[in-house]
């Protein structure tokens, strides 16, 4: 009987140890929840969309518009050392509650193209052309080449692209942005 007692309290003290350490928390959400500035800062250690030429954009873009298809997040929230009222003082605008650690563009894909500088190609079957959308009439008038193909893409589309869903992962407060990043890009499939 002691042999199987100590075995027990072996077993035991590896759920313990278990028991003791964080667990990751998957949320849903969509992406106009990201848009929220107050919410989200991205974390420097980031895929930027730098590395993606203007076609990849549209395509990833116009795909998460067309297929809702998951797209997986990272975040931890932020421990200040002040209260948050300092902290927004000293920033002159609210803190962040999260750090986001985007192992897939998505952040910053999205906010280039809300700000106009990137665009979304879509097929019209109709006259069997590419259009070029912007979010803004502004990024539209910019165009000077081959004008009659660039327009501001409808409201609807842009609803729908914003209400693509994420699976945000939330990681302990307590884990290096270093280790935060690296599992953003396990995430998402990433090679190093």
């Amino acid at each position: 009987m002691q042999n199987i007692v100590a075995e027990d309290d072996f077993l035991h003290s590896i759920f313990q140890a278990m028991e003791s350490k964080s667990v990751e928390r998957n949320e849903k959400m969509i992406l106009q929840m990201l848009v929220e500035p107050a919410m989200f800062e991205v974390a420097k250690y980031n895929r930027v969309t730098s590395d993606m030429d203007e076609e990849e954009k549209s395509e990833r873009l116009f795909r998460m518009m067309s297929t809702h298809e998951t797209q997986t997040m990272i975040c931890k929230k932020n421990i200040y050392l002040q209260r948050r009222t300092v902290v927004k003082q000293q920033l002159g605008r609210e803190p962040a509650w999260y750090t986001l650690f985007d192992g897939c563009h998505l952040k910053d894909l999205t906010d280039e193209f809300l700000a106009g500088k990137c665009y979304v190609k879509v097929h019209n079957p109709a006259d069997s052309c590419d259009y070029f959308c912007w979010n803004t009439q502004e990024a539209v008038d910019a165009i000077t080449k081959y004008k009659e193909y660039h327009l501001v893409l409808s409201d609807e589309l842009r609803e729908r692209l914003l209400k693509c869903p994420i699976s945000m992962i939330y990681l302990d407060s307590k884990m290096s942005d270093t280790d935060a990043y690296h599992r953003a890009r396990i995430a998402n499939k990433c090679r190093p």
